[in-house]
């Protein structure tokens, strides 16, 4: 796990990136059909200050948008987009993924679940035809009102979810936002480096493991083959290709599999069972095909990813 923040132009315009120094942050870049440009007391501020002292302390930093409904920004969720890249390439904020800050405001808007959704997917779609890996902030009761199910179904979407005083439990996350002190500090911890992965050709092995829906993970993870084939998702994996494909991390056990006949069922279920366990944060055994019963994996404390 590693610290970061994310910072507004304004409410944390003191702010230096010390005491402790982050590991990441995201500033808050655009609102609705603007780039952020807050003007106070005659002062105007922008993301510029804020994004420049991250580089210069040697912080990755990205850029957020604030979401608005098509009835206050009077433009839709691809154009809202278009404004948050433009300015993430032109104040350099391109160390951490884009993401969309979607969140109720009871004197803004409460979004209809279809709403978001639609909002995420059109983000979503946008950030990676311009090359750019997503990220989408909520909280844990926006992750319940849009579904787990549909959360799981975005791939390689780095989850940034708020839920203070625990863990979220409505969906899985990358980075959780942990604190809120405004007009201080938010406080967050990233469970892996997604968040840092920003273009889509920075993909890894790795990574394609975790772009597979959370139905298929299960199917994979609680009946894996060794010697027998099987379709999932229409797919038909036969063990090479099936171990090839979701264990890339393991070409070593891919090789030893396909060229050495005198390997024994024992030893290829001893090897999954271990990476898997690894990959996946679980304790317990893991359930292989033509093994005897064991018990069923529980989850550990922290995320799976």
């Amino acid at each position: 796990m590693s610290y970061g923040v994310d910072v507004h132009p304004y409410y944390q315009r003191g702010y230096g990136f010390d005491g402790p120094t982050p590991t990441f942050a995201w500033v808050k870049c655009s609102d609705g059909s603007r780039p952020y440009r807050g003007v106070y007391e005659g002062v105007p501020w922008t993301p510029d200050v804020l994004v420049g002292r991250a580089i210069r302390a040697g912080v990755p930093v990205g850029g957020y948008h604030y979401a608005q409904p098509i009835s206050r920004a009077g433009v839709g969720f691809v154009a809202q987009t278009d404004v948050l890249l433009a300015e993430i390439e032109r104040v350099g904020a391109v160390g951490v993924v884009p993401a969309l800050d979607i969140e109720d405001d009871a004197k803004q808007h409460i979004w209809g679940a279809d709403e978001a959704r639609t909002f995420i997917t059109a983000f979503v779609a946008e950030c990676r035809a311009h090359g750019y890996r997503p990220g989408i902030y909520m909280n844990d009761a926006m992750a319940a009102k849009v579904g787990r199910a549909f959360l799981d179904g975005l791939g390689d979407v780095v989850l940034w979810i708020a839920r203070y005083g625990a863990l979220p439990r409505n969906t899985r996350f990358d980075v959780h936002q942990y604190s809120s002190t405004n007009p201080n500090l938010d406080k967050n911890e990233s469970y892996n480096d997604q968040h840092l992965r920003v273009r889509l050709d920075s993909a890894t092995d790795d990574e394609e493991l975790s772009m597979l829906s959370e139905e298929t993970l299960d199917q994979i993870f609680e009946k894996t083959w060794y010697n027998a084939s099987s379709t999932i998702d229409g797919v038909q994996y036969n063990p090479a290709t099936m171990l090839e494909a979701v264990f890339k991390l393991l070409p070593e056990l891919v090789e030893h599999v396909t060229h050495d006949p005198d390997i024994t069922a024992d030893e290829v279920r001893g090897w999954i069972s271990d990476a898997v366990k690894q990959k996946l944060k679980v304790t317990g055994s893991i359930v292989v095909e033509g093994s005897t019963e064991a018990e069923e994996p529980t989850e550990a404390e922290e995320p799976a990813k």
